[in-house]
């Protein structure tokens, strides 16, 4: 079976230059979305996060979801947390998404536009974005701008990765300490952790792409 690497070069002869164009420029508008979509779900992540931990301390009394006002303390504290949990999966596929389409770009420029591929100048034609940011410094000589590009890239993975991970779990742990480790809390748990693990291996396999 085809690598998807090998499946998109050899999808166009050398004579098909304007398709390879015109599908390129169709991935970079799709990437414009895509990008948006990967932080709107990053953002929708850690303020679910933020809403459970201030109810769950007391400082709000209700949550909204999906237009509804949820006031049951049992209930949000058991089954709330699968909802950042199912976000983390849905942006975890996003990512996978956005990576698959920037290797689409480049390994079609590699092998049809070979001296703007060694040039790097098309980097600079994809839709703007802190990742291709930090992505065009760490491709610099220089490693104390390579180590500027490191630390956010850092501290991102910790904050939308990481640290959502651990809170979550962290949390479930109290709720099951308040809830007598019953039965629903321990289901909800589960299911939690089965998008949070679907989330990792989409993460992983994102970057063998």
């Amino acid at each position: 079976m085809k690598s998807l690497k090998e499946f998109i070069t050899t999808l166009f002869e050398d004579s098909e230059l304007e398709r390879v164009d015109y599908y390129i420029e169709k991935i970079k508008e799709s990437l414009i979305t895509t990008n948006r979509l990967f932080i709107t779900y990053n953002s929708f992540l850690g303020l679910s996060i933020i809403c459970f931990h201030f109810f769950a301390n007391g400082y709000l009394n209700e949550i909204e979801l999906f237009g509804q006002r949820i006031s049951h303390f049992a209930l949000i504290k058991r089954w709330f947390l699968t909802i950042p949990s199912a976000i983390f999966f849905v942006s975890t596929l996003v990512g996978y998404l956005r990576v698959y389409q920037m290797e689409c770009i480049e390994w079609l420029i590699a092998k049809h536009r070979k001296k703007e591929f060694d040039a790097e100048i098309f980097r600079l034609t994809l839709p703007a974005s802190h990742i291709l940011g930090m992505d065009l410094l760490r491709r610099q000589d220089y490693k104390w701008i390579k180590s500027v590009a490191l630390i956010p890239s850092v501290i991102l993975a910790f904050g939308t990765v990481l640290l959502p991970i651990v809170y979550i779990n962290w949390a479930y742990v109290q709720v099951l300490y308040d809830f007598s480790y019953d039965a629903q809390t321990i289901i909800s748990w589960s299911i939690s952790n089965v998008f949070i693990i679907c989330g990792i291996i989409a993460i992983r396999l994102s970057q063998k792409i």
